[in-house]
């Protein structure tokens, strides 16, 4: 019978209480989908689900007619938000007592460098989604620049972004505008006045089809004798559009809850918060579960993102959709 190292499993235990910090200082400057999205706290006890007041250009049916009347034309912007999750989990690593202790150790550190990067990629898609639903200007590069606050018109793009097309939207949002795009793309573009830049990798990219947009996902998942892993598609690197945002951080805000260990403590800050990480090594006996543990010698570490997309100027947001 195995029995596990105790030491061991108590140093991946404590080393779970700081990987939130470490995770944050590693990525944050990466991306401007980690830096440039504000983060707050998610008032538990409120309710599961908000409304806001979005500032949005909410005009006068008729701006133009006046009366004596003292009735108000109402106009409401209001929005609903809520919180989700999403469990991730690192990969298995073997404490048990009969192994070398360095060789654990640094099978550990492997399983964080996986879990930080999945993290990473997380919260950076997640951004680019929200960024995304929540703006007002979904365009699509073709004469006449056609738009929509729901969806990306259904028609395909006929040219590459240029700076005539950015110049199009300065009057629309406020000075100081990001162009968020890859490097591709900025070197076409160069960087018109108005405008600053930030490259980044893995930009949403499309195909049409039946006169829907479908995404293509960065990576697909393949098999070999190591088991599953996911790889850079190749239909991913030859699509012929994608989408560049006009970045600005009054768009949208994260709202997100403080974890259960974390009440009461002055120090916790959301916007160093990227998960709630712990060390799990629970003995189970069901030798049909994902986690059967007889030993109490496999453990991995659980981070569990919780978030709640607040919008905030909705018609501050501007999503290009291009031939690259």
């Amino acid at each position: 019978m195995s029995t596990p190292n105790t030491k061991l499993n108590q140093e991946f235990c404590d080393k779970g209480n700081t990987l939130n910090g470490e995770f944050y200082e590693a990525i944050r400057d990466t991306s401007i989908w980690h830096h440039g999205i504000r983060k707050t706290e998610w008032t538990d006890g409120l309710s599961d689900s908000r409304r806001v007041i979005t500032v949005e250009r909410n005009l006068p049916e008729n701006t133009d007619y006046w009366s004596t009347s003292t009735n108000n034309e109402p106009h409401d912007s209001f929005r609903s938000y809520s919180v989700v999750q999403k469990p991730i989990e690192s990969n298995k690593v073997c404490v048990d007592d009969s192994l070398d202790e360095d060789s654990v150790r640094r099978e550990g550190q492997k399983a964080i460098l996986n879990l930080r990067n999945a993290l990473d990629y997380t919260w950076r898609r997640r951004a680019q989604l929200e960024y995304t639903r929540i703006s007002d200007l979904k365009v699509v590069v073709v004469n006449g620049l056609p738009h929509d606050h729901m969806e990306f018109p259904s028609v395909f793009p006929t040219g590459k972004l240029t700076a005539k097309v950015l110049g199009s939207f300065q009057d629309h949002i406020p000075e100081g505008a990001v162009i968020v795009t890859d490097a591709n793309t900025l070197d076409w573009v160069g960087t018109p006045e108005g405008f600053s830049f930030e490259r980044v990798a893995l930009t949403r990219r499309w195909k049409m089809d039946e006169g829907k947009w479908v995404e293509i996902l960065p990576y697909e998942f393949v098999s070999d004798e190591n088991g599953q892993r996911a790889v850079l598609s190749q239909e991913y690197r030859n699509a012929q559009v994608q989408d560049t945002v006009l970045f600005l951080p009054s768009v949208m805000e994260f709202e997100v809850p403080r974890p259960i260990r974390e009440i009461g403590s002055d120090e916790w800050d959301p916007q160093r918060h990227i998960a709630d990480i712990q060390w799990m090594n629970i003995q189970n006996d069901d030798e049909n579960s994902p986690y059967y543990n007889p030993d109490g010698c496999i453990g991995f570490y659980r981070a569990l993102i919780q978030a709640a997309t607040k919008p905030l100027h909705p018609e501050h947001g501007v999503v290009i959709r291009h031939l690259r």
